[in-house]
């Protein structure tokens, strides 16, 4: 027993030296530290709400809002310049201009309006504001070389037509940004945090009226109405010259032939072309009178052009001559009595 008791004593100290196992607490709370780091370096979910998908419609509405008012204010600049028709018709060039800057405005925002791409329950809408625009641009387009050659024209009606189915295309396009304004006001009415829900008003034709053909008349008649229009006889030479005595008769040197020159002045506002120049010669004893023509192709407002007329027969021997001259009238010309002018004269 002594034996077996010291074996057992000699095995104890092995039992007693075993390592002891370690705590796997430290190694869970450095898991959850990186954990809970992760998240918030990476901004995962924990704890955070998530952000609300956008909202197509109104950002939509944002792309399009710029173009309504563009569009609506270009209204304003139209129904403006139709007002001023009178006054600008005054200049080819000017009315050509104008109707030149509205026409690239509104081909630009035609072309601004593809660049949106509209949600699917917006697709319509736009669909029409982009006709709309579209339409606003032919019109312009097709409508500013009509009302360009018809500054000069005397016949306006040549026009009418032209100008008829233009302004059509404006009361159809006023139709369609109707719809679009109506459909896009519907469809975002009542989101939240957005200020504005309205859409300005666009309407190139307030009065559907002027696309008929009286409106379209009266429209053209705008470019008649106080405009000053005209031409005028400023002076008429003789060669050989005379002297005038008491009674108002000039008396020329003896000469068998007479050369007149005649001085006209453009006196309106706008370059006038293809007039008339005439003189008519006769006496007390040839009353039958000797007449010459020339034209005169254009005169600037404000310039004088002078037109020559060489080999006029007068009547000799103290006769009595008569000597009229004259220049066509233009367009709305009101004052005509000096687009005449008599002399009378006696060749010695």
């Amino acid at each position: 027993m002594w034996g077996e008791r010291n074996i057992y004593r000699s095995r104890t100290p092995r039992f007693t030296r075993r390592r002891r196992r370690r705590s796997p607490a430290p190694a869970i709370v450095l898991a959850v530290i990186l954990l809970l780091l992760g998240c918030w370096v990476f901004n995962l979910t924990c704890g955070r709400k998530k952000e609300k998908p956008p909202n197509l419609a109104l950002e939509y509405l944002n792309r399009a809002r710029p173009l309504a008012e563009a569009t609506a204010a270009q209204a304003t600049t139209w129904s403006q310049f139709l007002s001023r028709l009178g006054e600008l018709a005054t200049s080819r060039e000017e009315l050509d201009s104008r109707l030149r800057e509205l026409e690239e405005q509104c081909r630009e925002l035609w072309e601004r309006s593809g660049e949106i791409e509209p949600p699917p329950e917006l697709e319509r809408a736009h669909a029409s504001l982009t006709m709309c625009l579209e339409y606003r641009y032919r019109a312009v387009q097709r409508i500013r070389p009509d009302l360009v050659n018809a500054v000069e024209a005397q016949d306006l009606s040549a026009y009418a037509p032209g100008v008829t189915d233009n302004l059509r295309l404006l009361v159809f396009s006023d139709g369609f940004y109707r719809y679009f304004r109506e459909e896009v006001t519907e469809k975002v009415k009542g989101i939240e945090g957005m200020e504005r829900q309205d859409l300005p008003e666009a309407a190139w034709i307030g009065d559907w009226s002027l696309a008929t053909p009286s409106g379209v008349d009266s429209i053209l008649k705008a470019f008649r109405r106080g405009e000053l229009r005209g031409v005028a006889i400023t002076q008429v030479a003789l060669d050989p010259a005379g002297k005038s005595d008491a009674s108002g008769v000039l008396r020329l040197p003896r000469t068998g032939s007479l050369t007149v020159t005649v001085s006209v002045e453009n006196q309106g506002g706008r370059v006038e072309r293809d007039l008339v120049v005439s003189v008519k010669l006769y006496s007390d004893v040839r009353t039958s009178p000797a007449r010459q023509e020339q034209s005169i192709s254009q005169i600037a407002q404000g310039s004088t052009v002078k037109v020559t007329f060489k080999g006029l027969k007068p009547a000799t021997g103290g006769v009595r001559n008569v000597l009229e001259v004259s220049v066509s009238t233009v367009p709305g010309e009101v004052v005509v009595d000096n687009n005449r002018k008599t002399l009378y004269f006696i060749v010695e």
